[in-house]
């Protein structure tokens, strides 16, 4: 992005002005390529987008000579569509998203220092098998753990709870974790929608209701450790008993969901219910796994199992 004659900043760097702006990376070949869509900024992505950046990136890293792929993207959105990577690409390369928190009319532009470090670690062969990860700010975070903190902050990429995976520290990259590999998803070009309700105090039914009228899976963003209001099990016990997937993660932003706490709309009693439990999952990264989950054609069964084996990108 830059600022254009209005004051505003738009669309104006294309993948090779960007390479532009480094230097040289010592035994690197970096090969600039735009991904060819419908949408100008990152805000603006759909599933269907989603899916083909998917597609994309696994026809490149079957190109003999690449050994790993970064992928600039918008921030507002990185972390849902770096996940939705995760969840369904084939390779085992490196993959890492990255982008910038200043455009590059501002002082201080950040994007040419985070794609550099970006481009060190989709380079390092420790990046093997570690799933998509984002790459900002110096620090490397998973994709299904990483989370936007901040509306400006450069520093805004954080993983509550666990934390980087690892660092970029003047060109040398440091890993704090060992790889981890999330469970990938066969999914078909169609994509469910999947609603996400958010629990507030005091809130009404409504939403919840209007979404399971339509939807196969819905996630709710609960409570604490998983909690609704007790006039929403009505909604619930009928959405479980005509098959709907309904899938519970903490509204909190860290913590897993749980099991401890009785009474109707307790933990207790959506698991009674039939509710199945994200773990660690936050409320975004939940959505789009359900979804995944729904169009690889997973049973109940399955999906339910698919979110039990780990609770989240924590390997427990």
């Amino acid at each position: 992005m830059r600022v254009d004659q209005s004051g505003a900043a738009v669309r104006a760097l294309g993948a090779e002005n960007l390479v532009d702006t480094l230097p040289k990376v010592p035994s690197v070949t970096l090969r600039p390529m735009d991904f060819t869509s419908d949408y100008t900024i990152g805000f603006n992505v759909t599933t269907k987008i989603m899916l083909q950046l998917a597609r994309k990136v696994d026809e490149i890293a079957a190109w003999e000579d690449v050994d790993g792929i970064v992928v600039t993207h918008g921030t507002d959105v990185m972390e849902e569509v770096a996940t939705f990577v995760d969840l369904t690409i084939t390779t085992d390369k490196p993959v890492v998203f990255t982008g910038a928190m200043r455009n590059a009319s501002l002082p201080g532009f950040d994007g040419p220092h985070n794609l550099l470090n970006a481009i060190q670690v989709a380079a390092e062969p420790r990046a093997v098998g570690r799933g998509v990860l984002v790459c900002l700010n110096d620090e490397i975070h998973s994709a299904r753990a990483v989370t936007k903190t901040h509306t400006r902050k450069t520093s805004t990429f954080a993983s509550p709870g666990s934390g980087p995976v690892g660092v970029v520290d003047n060109g040398q990259v440091a890993y704090f974790a060992p790889a981890i590999r999330g469970r990938r998803y066969s999914v078909t070009e169609t994509l469910p929608e999947v609603p996400l309700v958010w629990v507030a105090a005091g809130a009404s039914a409504s939403q919840l209701h209007a979404a399971l009228l339509e939807a196969t899976g819905v996630v709710v963003a609960a409570t604490g450790i998983g909690h609704v209001p007790s006039w929403w099990m009505p909604d619930i016990r009928k959405g479980i008993a005509e098959g709907k997937q309904i899938v519970l993660a903490s509204r909190c932003g860290s913590g897993p969901t749980g099991l401890g706490y009785a009474g109707p709309g307790g933990d207790l009693d959506l698991a009674e219910a039939g509710v199945i439990l994200a773990g660690y999952r936050r409320p975004l990264q939940t959505r789009l796994e359900l979804m995944c989950a729904l169009s690889a054609g997973l049973t109940p069964r399955e999906i339910r199992s698919s979110f039990e084996e780990r609770s989240g990108w924590i390997d427990q």
